[in-house]
């Protein structure tokens, strides 16, 4: 599930994992629409869902993308100013590509708060504009983590084949789990990996983040099933 290019299995999947929430009325074609292609953002705003606080955030990050508005927005307890270039949806989440500061980084979506579109615009710059066409996982970060992954072998075939993380390598394998050895631009990359994955995926490196999975765990039983 690349860079926002869904095929039909991914679509169904995109659709489960909680898209439909933000576009109720939405059918697989005008979800396709939607996040097919960098610059393709053409959502209709009007099938939100009503009353969403996502709805009027995304729909003015949408806005801005396409008329090249700066961006103020507090993110990580810190306020920021962006030139917003995408939107990217990727393993069950949306992030937000923008130049923050002459840096390409990904924002997730949902931890954008105090959102302020200016009126002060930019013009695209023809170098980024390359960057993100020749990076088809469209994963810019100053910080990439390096993770092992214990993959059952009933999916290899699935996840063999696909394209999830900045880089990506099978390094051991026996007759029961293979060892994936991935760097990644974000922990909740992998942490979503694993969700979207379990029971298949277990995260061995580093151990810390395989606790703050197991607590993703705990909390979602605990609260009847919503993660």
């Amino acid at each position: 599930m690349g860079g926002g290019f869904l095929d039909t299995c991914s679509l169904s999947l995109a659709r489960n994992l909680g898209i439909s929430e933000i576009f109720p009325s939405f059918g697989s074609e005008e979800i396709t629409d939607l996040l097919n292609g960098v610059y393709k953002i053409d959502a209709k705003f009007d099938k939100f869902a009503p009353n969403s606080t996502l709805k009027r955030d995304f729909e003015e990050i949408c806005y801005a993308i396409k008329n090249h508005n700066i961006l103020n927005f507090t993110y990580s307890g810190k306020e920021r100013t962006a030139k917003p270039y995408a939107f990217i949806f990727r393993l069950g989440v949306w992030y937000v590509l923008c130049d923050e500061m002459g840096v390409l980084k990904t924002f997730t979506f949902e931890k954008i708060s105090n959102l302020d579109v200016l009126e002060q615009t930019f013009s695209p710059e023809i170098k980024k504009l390359a960057q993100i066409k020749e990076n088809k996982n469209h994963w810019f970060s100053s910080s990439p983590i390096n993770a092992r992954l214990r993959v059952d072998n009933t999916a290899l075939a699935y996840l063999g084949r696909k394209k999830f993380f900045i880089t990506q390598n099978f390094i051991d394998k026996n007759d029961k789990f293979a060892i994936l050895a991935v760097t990644a631009a974000f922990e909740d990359e992998i942490l979503n990996f694993a969700k979207l994955y379990l029971p298949y995926v277990k995260i061995i490196e580093p151990p810390n983040l395989q606790s703050k999975f197991e607590k993703i765990l705990q909390d979602y039983l605990k609260n009847g099933g919503n993660l």
